[in-house]
């Protein structure tokens, strides 16, 4: 192979590098962001799930006032 061929074809590499690390940045955010998601999605149905056990503690409390 001649050096310009060589030369084309280390300059492809390089730019294919750089596209596949730009890619590879922008899939890493995509996982933190869905990471975090997850995170506040689980928070706010763990505070979900304590408020409905609050409610029925309360209606157990009722039902025990009433019917003792």
């Amino acid at each position: 192979m001649s050096y310009l061929i060589l030369l084309n074809l280390l300059c492809a590499l390089r730019q294919h590098a750089r596209k596949l690390a730009l890619e590879n940045e922008a899939l890493r955010d995509q996982v933190r962001q869905t990471e975090k998601d997850t995170v506040d999605v689980l928070g706010f149905l763990k505070g979900q799930d304590e408020q409905k056990d609050e409610q029925v503690s309360k209606s157990y409390q009722v039902v025990r006032i009433l019917f003792g």
